[in-house]
Formats: C-alpha cells, structure tokens, sequence
C-alpha cells in the first residue's frame, strides 16, 4: 500500500518469464541504498512480502526492481 508503514511491502512483478531471479533495491529519495533482496519469481505466486529490517523514518523511498532484461521503479511514501 501507498503510503505504507515501513515495515512490509507487498511488491508485485508482472511480465517476467515463469521462472526468473529478481533484484530488489530500497533507496531513500537521494538514492542511497537502504537494503536490497535478490528473489526468486514463480509467475504463479504473483507477489513477493519484503519484511525491511525495522521500522523505516518517514519520508519518500524508491523501490527499484530489476530483473536480467527490465528494471523499473515505484516511488512511495512511510508515514
């Protein structure tokens, strides 16, 4: 969800092959990264539930996920 509580994220992939490896990437709004997760996609499962570390600040994150031919990334806010 948008905004969220910056403890979980449900990210959705679509559009990748049945079976392909993903890179998650947490930045911050300057772009440092906070924490980044390689996953496994099984195009049945349709999402992946990211647990961060702790409780995120408030503010603006980018959320980048790249798999071995796309990349893209989703802007949200912690309140």
């Amino acid at each position: 969800p948008n905004p969220n509580n910056g403890q979980e994220f449900r990210i959705s992939v679509q559009g990748l092959d049945e079976l392909g490896v993903v890179q998650l990437i947490l930045r911050d709004i300057r772009g440092r990264v906070i924490d980044s997760q390689q996953m496994t996609f099984d195009k049945r499962s349709g999402d992946f539930l990211w647990r961060t570390n702790g409780t995120l600040e408030s503010g603006i994150y980018l959320m980048e996920v790249q798999s071995e031919t796309e990349s893209t990334t989703v802007r949200f806010l912690v309140k």
